[in-house]
Order: C-alpha cells, then sequence, then structure tokens
C-alpha cells in the first residue's frame, strides 16, 4: 500500500450518481510511480464500479516519495467513501 509514501494525496470527489444509489466502500488503485514520484498510470482494481473512475482521478493527481533507487515502482493506493 502506498498511502503513507504519499506527498500529496488528493481526496477523490464523490460522483453525485454514487451517492444517490448509496454507493459506498474501499477502492483500491493500481498505480505506477516514475522516478520522481509521479503516478504514470492507475487502474481501480476492486471497489464499487461507479466509485472506480473518481478514485483513477484522485490516484493521478497524487505525488509519492521518489523511490530510494531512482526507479519506477508500484503498488496500490487504498480510497474510503462514506456516503452520509
Amino acid at each position: 500500500m502506498l498511502n503513507d509514501r504519499a506527498l500529496r494525496l488528493p481526496a477523490p470527489a464523490y460522483p453525485p450518481m454514487a451517492k444517490q444509489v448509496g454507493a459506498s466502500g474501499q477502492v483500491a488503485v493500481q498505480v505506477t510511480v516514475d522516478e520522481r514520484g509521479n503516478i504514470v498510470s492507475a487502474k481501480a482494481v476492486s471497489g464499487h464500479p461507479l466509485l472506480r473512475h473518481a478514485a483513477e482521478n484522485a490516484a493521478r493527481q497524487s505525488k509519492m516519495q521518489a523511490a530510494p533507487e531512482n526507479a519506477r515502482t508500484s503498488g496500490v493506493i487504498l480510497y474510503n467513501f462514506k456516503n452520509n
């Protein structure tokens, strides 16, 4: 999990349709991080279908600590959606 390596981890926008139907829960996004800590790819691998796109968009805007060996890395970012 990469959440604790994040320098910037924007919260995803809660999709109105997802709120309307009561969609909530955790979404896991598989990401690839380049040598500078930028997200170069993001793909939701679990979670409610109506929440996945928002989680992917938030992940793409994230910034991670660069890997010590200055190499690309991959991992998972977890987002929790709560419908209040």
